[in-house]
């Protein structure tokens, strides 16, 4: 947790109530600046949180739908896969009829050819028989086979012209199916380097997924630290509370001090009016009082001079008069 808590309190009571509370002023000013301080570095990184946590939510909006859209790459791959494998037993199918075709159509040409000379051996037989007498069955059995074996050897040739003219579309065909068969090889080599790819990429998003379980956890921490926080926000308003209310209780006492202060100096200049004032009559008393006495010194110095004169002047002091003028 970021800031400093302080858990010392002013001692009101011990506070005298004619100095000002400097002391505890300065302590509150610090205080309430200190609170301040935290509560701004508080908002500051809530704000970085909620910041953090929008862009994991981003992150995690983006990183699925990565993920379905490698669902869906996956699906048609192994569509694709399962379309090629079966393209290619239908292909390997078609190579081994084609190939069964050709068997089987040299086997009936070789069977053809067969027959085809041995219905030339019949006619040259026939023809060195001519001149021998043969019954009647025997020449229509003869003559049976004869036709038989002419139709045999023009059946054999009609196979032939077919297959003649069938050799060229069935390499056609065959030729087609090889290049699609290379077509096919192709796009499954692309198919395997893309699904190596797309493992890859199932890779790195395990990896992600990790990643995204770690920010949930440090989200789950951060959220524990701001419900701490909220608890010592709670806090801090409480004691910038009670330090506006010890502030209002101060400035209170303050007031009444300087009222007491203002009271004191008042009285203070009376005080002073008054001591000025007997000073001042006890001047003046002595003032007239010293004047008194100068006056009577003068007068007995004025009595000296004149019996000193008369003394001078040989006349006697008792004759004299008591006042001279």
């Amino acid at each position: 947790m970021t800031g400093e808590r302080v858990t010392t309190e002013p001692a009101l009571d011990d506070l005298d109530s004619t100095v000002p509370p400097e002391g505890v002023s300065g302590w509150a000013e610090r205080q309430l600046a200190a609170l301040r301080e935290n509560t701004d570095r508080l908002r500051h990184e809530v704000d970085v949180l909620r910041s953090s946590m929008h862009e994991q939510q981003r992150t995690v909006a983006g990183l699925e739908s990565t993920l379905a859209s490698i669902e869906e790459n996956t699906r048609r791959h192994e569509t694709e896969q399962q379309a090629l494998r079966t393209a290619q037993q239908r292909l390997q199918g078609t190579l081994e009829g084609a190939e069964g075709v050709i068997s089987r159509l040299n086997e009936r040409v070789q069977a053809l050819e067969q027959r085809s000379w041995s219905a030339d051996s019949m006619h040259g037989q026939r023809a060195d028989a001519d001149d021998a007498p043969l019954g009647p069955g025997r020449m229509e059995d003869i003559d049976n086979r004869i036709r038989a074996a002419a139709d045999l050897a023009m059946q054999g040739r009609q196979a032939k012209e077919r297959l003649d003219l069938a050799l060229p579309e069935l390499s056609s065909s065959i030729s087609q199916l090889e290049a699609t068969a290379e077509t096919l090889r192709t796009e499954l080599r692309r198919t395997g380097e893309e699904v190596a790819q797309e493992r890859a990429r199932r890779d790195r998003e395990d990896e992600l997924l990790e990643l995204i379980d770690q920010q949930r956890a440090a989200r789950v921490r951060l959220e524990e630290r701001l419900a701490v926080f909220s608890e010592y926000l709670e806090e801090a308003r409480d004691r910038l509370g009670a330090a506006a209310e010890e502030r209002a209780a101060l400035a209170r006492q303050s007031s009444r001090t300087d009222e007491r202060l203002l009271m004191v100096s008042e009285a203070l200049d009376m005080l002073r009016e008054a001591v000025v004032e007997h000073f001042q009559r006890l001047l003046d008393a002595e003032r007239t009082a010293t004047e008194k006495q100068i006056e009577g010194i003068e007068q007995r110095l004025r009595e000296g001079q004149q019996l000193v004169t008369r003394l001078r002047e040989g006349t006697d002091p008792h004759t004299a008069p008591e006042h001279p003028l």
